[in-house]
């Protein structure tokens, strides 16, 4: 239970009344399986490095769930996924 407690990103884990408030839904589907996503680099690797490494994570997504595609795309304004290193931000735009 302690580990539950934890804060697990930036992104506040309580709301004013000290509940946790749930960020996800698991309930829902996403009708698109061919995804795009934009990658905005850190400071602290190579860009060759961190387009392995966030390519390498994709495909472990789609190697789970074999219908999701992972495309990278150069248009930020025209993307599903949005990653940005070094800020520990990931934002679907779905």
């Amino acid at each position: 239970m302690y580990v539950m407690k934890k804060p697990r990103c930036g992104d506040q884990d309580v709301d004013g009344d000290g509940m946790r408030v749930r960020r996800y839904a698991t309930f829902s589907k996403w009708s698109k399986t061919n995804l795009t996503y934009y990658l905005s680099y850190g400071d602290d690797m190579t860009k060759a490095d961190q387009d392995r490494i966030i390519a390498r994570a994709f495909k472990y997504w789609s190697d789970a769930e074999p219908t999701l595609k992972f495309n990278r795309t150069y248009n930020y304004n025209k993307t599903d996924i949005r990653v940005r290193l070094g800020y520990f931000l990931f934002t679907t735009i779905l």
